[in-house]
């Protein structure tokens, strides 16, 4: 996992690392934002490759289906501006 920190510098400490391994048996993928940076950081274990295979298809599946719902959310934004835009136009 990595040598103790020494100071806070933003990311995940070890301990909040390993308590996290110790709760997922067969790996982890954790995605945050480094509290001093605002950059966005990862930490990742896996005990083997199968996993790493299994959770990287799901992060897969999973971003790809939020993608679809952003996008459907903004069609009908569109769709609904249209409508007003055009019951606008016929009240004039």
């Amino acid at each position: 996992m990595g040598k103790p920190k020494e100071k806070n510098d933003g990311s995940l400490p070890n301990s909040v690392v390993n308590n996290i391994y110790e709760w997922t048996p067969g790996g982890f993928i954790l995605f945050y934002f480094n509290s001093q940076t605002g950059a966005p950081e990862q930490i990742m274990n896996f005990e083997e490759p199968a996993y790493c295979l299994a959770l990287q298809k799901y992060v897969a599946d999973w971003s790809e289906a939020l993608h679809q719902f952003n996008l459907d959310n903004s069609m009908q934004n569109i769709q609904e501006n249209i409508e007003r835009s055009e019951d606008g136009d016929e009240n004039s």
